[in-house]
């Protein structure tokens, strides 16, 4: 199972507002509920989203056990 909540604190930790990120890193409103339930995103989205914060896969996924 995947968790983005590494995303969440990143994006907390260093003061970024989640709906600049979408505008910055062109995340649609569909990519963001699937984000914030959760659920697999396409790893270009992922990629972008690092791009834009200058961070590693690993700041912002991660895979748990259920």
């Amino acid at each position: 199972m995947l968790s983005y909540k590494s995303l969440w604190d990143f994006l907390d930790n260093n003061g970024i507002d989640i709906m600049d990120l979408c505008h910055d890193a062109v995340i649609s409103p569909g990519t963001l509920e699937k984000l914030n339930a959760d659920k697999s995103v396409e790893l270009s989205e992922i990629d972008r989203i690092c791009e834009q914060l200058c961070c590693r896969i690993e700041d912002v996924v991660e895979v748990v056990d259920f």
